[in-house]
C-alpha cells in the first residue's frame, strides 16, 4: 500500500447525531411524525409569518373558502359553537325547538320547518369554511384545515351512525 492510500481520510460517524442526553424519555409516536413543509397540504400557498400575538390574520385561500364543509352539515350546532358562530348555534336550536312545538300541537306539523332546516343547513356547509375562519384566530391555514379535517371526520362518522341505527330501527320496526 502506498503512503497516499494510508493517509486518506476515513468518514468517522458523528456520535452527536444519534446520542441522546442521558435520562431523556424516547420520543412519543407523535413526536416522531414530521409535518410537510409549509404549503405542502392540500394544494394550500405557503401561510406568512403570525402576527403579533401568534395569531395568522391574511385571508383564507379561495381554494378553501369554496370547500364543502361536512362538519358543518352533519353537525351544525355542535361545530357551530366550536367556531364561535353563535349565531348559527342558537338558529339551529331555535329551529330544532320550533319543529318540536309544532309537531306537538298538530300531527306532522313539525315537517314544515323541517325543509327550511335542510336548506339552512347546505348554505352554512357551503359557507361553513370562510364563516370559521374569519370567526377565530388560527395560527395558520394548515391548523385550519387540520380541524376542519377532524371536524369533517368525525361529523362523517357520527352522521353515518345515525343513519344506520335509523335504518336498523325502521326495518326492526317495520315503519
Amino acid at each position: 500500500m502506498t503512503e497516499s492510500q494510508s493517509e486518506q481520510p476515513v468518514a468517522v460517524p458523528d456520535a452527536t447525531m444519534d446520542a441522546s442526553p442521558p435520562n431523556t424519555p424516547s420520543p412519543t409516536p407523535l413526536a416522531l411524525y414530521t409535518p410537510l413543509p409549509t404549503g405542502q397540504t392540500l394544494g394550500v400557498p405557503p401561510t406568512p409569518p403570525p402576527v403579533a400575538g401568534g395569531a395568522y390574520q391574511g385571508e383564507l385561500p379561495a381554494l378553501l373558502a369554496r370547500r364543502w364543509n361536512w362538519g358543518a352539515f352533519f353537525l351544525l350546532p355542535f361545530w357551530a359553537g366550536a367556531m364561535r358562530l353563535w349565531h348559527l348555534v342558537f338558529i339551529s336550536i331555535g329551529a330544532c325547538i320550533l319543529s318540536i312545538i309544532l309537531d306537538a300541537v298538530a300531527k306532522d306539523a313539525g315537517r314544515i320547518v323541517n325543509l327550511p332546516i335542510l336548506l339552512y343547513t347546505l348554505v352554512v356547509a357551503r359557507h361553513g369554511n370562510a364563516w370559521a375562519w374569519k370567526s377565530r384566530q388560527w395560527q395558520s391555514v394548515e391548523q385550519f384545515v387540520a380541524v376542519q379535517r377532524a371536524w369533517g371526520i368525525w361529523s362523517a362518522v357520527i352522521g353515518l351512525a345515525l343513519v344506520g341505527l335509523t335504518l336498523a330501527a325502521a326495518l326492526l320496526l317495520k315503519v
